[in-house]
C-alpha cells in the first residue's frame, strides 16, 4: 500500500477566516483511516486537500512522495452517490473505466454485491445499492487512495450497517488500497478505523490520533471489552470541540 503524508497543511477561506491550521498525519500501515470531527472542523476541506483538487496555503500533501492526482492517485466519494440518472449502472461504472468493457463493468458490480442489477438505472436502486454503485466506480479508477465523505450519512441504520460490511469486505478483496473516511460518528469511526483523527474545530485542528485497540475491523468490535469505555472517551472529547 502507498503511504500517505499530509504534512503542516493550512487552509484559509478569504484573509478573515483561517479553515485548517497546522494538519499532520500519516497513514502507513494503516488500511482506513478515520477523521472524526463535528460540523465546521474542515473535515471535508481537509478531504479536497488531499485528493489534490484545492491547494493548502501551507503545508503538504504527498502519496509516496508526491503530490496526489485526482482519477490517477485518488478516487473521491460523496454523501449522495452523485450518478448519471439517464444511464444504467453498468454505463455510469463503463464510462470511467479504461477499457470501457461491459463485462469489466459486470465484475465490479458483483464485487460490490450488485451481480445482475447492470440494467437498472439509479431510481431503481435503493440508497444502499446506490452507494454500492458509487463504490464500484470509485474501485473502477487506479487509485490507490479512496476518499470518503461521510458516504453512509443518508443510509438508515440497518443499510449503514450493511455498507460498513460491505466496504471492509471488498477492501479485504482491494488489499493495494487505502482509505481516508469522514464521518461525525463515534460508532462508525470505531467499527471502521485502524487509526482515528479527532479534530477540532475554529480553525480546524488535530486534537489526538487514536489507534482502537479492539481487535480486526467490523461490527464484532462492539464486542470488544474496551469498545464501551474508548466509545465513551471519544465521545466526551468530540463534545469538548
Amino acid at each position: 500500500m502507498k503511504t500517505l503524508t499530509i504534512d503542516h497543511v493550512a487552509l484559509s477561506y478569504g484573509k478573515e477566516r483561517l479553515v485548517l491550521s497546522d494538519i499532520s498525519l500519516v497513514a502507513d500501515k494503516e488500511r482506513i483511516t478515520v477523521i472524526l470531527g463535528p460540523s465546521g472542523c474542515g473535515k471535508t476541506s481537509l478531504l479536497r486537500i488531499a485528493a489534490g483538487l484545492i491547494a493548502p496555503d501551507s503545508g503538504t500533501v504527498m502519496i509516496d512522495g508526491r503530490s496526489p492526482v485526482p482519477g490517477r492517485d485518488t478516487a473521491l466519494l460523496f454523501q449522495d452517490a452523485r450518478l448519471l440518472p439517464w444511464r444504467t449502472a453498468r454505463q455510469n461504472l463503463m464510462i470511467v473505466l479504461s477499457s470501457g468493457r461491459a463485462d469489466t463493468a459486470d465484475t465490479l458490480l458483483a464485487r460490490v454485491g450488485l451481480e445482475g442489477a447492470g440494467d437498472l438505472y439509479p431510481e431503481e436502486l435503493s440508497g444502499g445499492m446506490q452507494q454500492r454503485l458509487a463504490l464500484a466506480r470509485a474501485l473502477a479508477t487506479p487509485a490507490p487512495l479512496l476518499l470518503m465523505d461521510e458516504p453512509f450519512a443518508s443510509l438508515d441504520a440497518l443499510a449503514r450497517e450493511d455498507m460498513q460490511s460491505e466496504l471492509l469486505r471488498v477492501l479485504d478483496a482491494e488489499k493495494e488500497r487505502r482509505i481516508l473516511f469522514v464521518t461525525h460518528s463515534v460508532d462508525e469511526a470505531l467499527i471502521l478505523a485502524d487509526q482515528i483523527v479527532l479534530m477540532r474545530p475554529a480553525p480546524g485542528r488535530v486534537d489526538q490520533i487514536v489507534r482502537p485497540a479492539l481487535g480486526p475491523a467490523g461490527s464484532a468490535r462492539r464486542d470488544h471489552p474496551a469498545f464501551a469505555d474508548i466509545r465513551r472517551d471519544l465521545a466526551d472529547a468530540l463534545h469538548r470541540s
